[in-house]
């Protein structure tokens, strides 16, 4: 599993949840923003990362430096060590949205990383937890020129790649 795309499988997981509970419909939209874009005294590099489900939402939190500042229930939990073994003691519900909600901020905090004249994933400073970086493939991963997409205007480019069913 450690060689493949850890998304690959966070996809295969919600999709088993959702055939176990014989589920007829659930739509994710997550969001995340710099917390300084909507609340004018939050402090520099906090993030604001906030879940829906079905167009209600189930989930946010402030978080800087992979800790979660806020809600304060959440406050001090790491969104990397020990994140999985918390959300194992949890409803499995409210389990599923803390694992859909912590991928959208580890992807949404991406967006900030600066691909302009990178040739390889070699020449990243990144560990080895993505398919790209780890060390058998570092040095052929390239960046896609035009593949990065921005969706926070408008989510009609992700969602015309969808293939339905009439």
């Amino acid at each position: 599993m450690r060689l493949q795309c850890t998304h690959m499988y966070d996809l295969a997981g919600l999709l088993l949840a959702h055939a176990h509970h014989r589920r007829d419909h659930r739509r994710y939209n997550s969001t995340v923003v710099k917390l300084d874009s909507i609340e004018s005294s939050a402090p520099v590099g906090w993030l604001h990362a906030e879940l829906k489900q079905d167009g209600e939402q189930v989930l946010w939190g402030d978080i800087a430096e992979d800790i979660i500042w806020r809600p304060q229930s959440c406050e001090g939990r790491l969104v990397e060590r020990g994140f999985r073994e918390w959300i194992e003691s949890m409803e499995e519900e409210d389990a599923e949205h803390a694992f859909v909600l912590r991928r959208a901020y580890f992807v949404g905090r991406s967006r900030t990383v600066d691909l302009s004249g990178v040739r390889s994933a070699d020449e990243m400073d990144f560990p080895a937890v993505c398919h790209a970086y780890k060390p058998q493939r570092r040095k052929a991963a390239h960046p896609m020129p035009g593949s990065i997409v921005r969706f926070d205007e408008t989510c009609q480019p992700m969602l015309s790649r969808v293939h339905t069913q009439p």
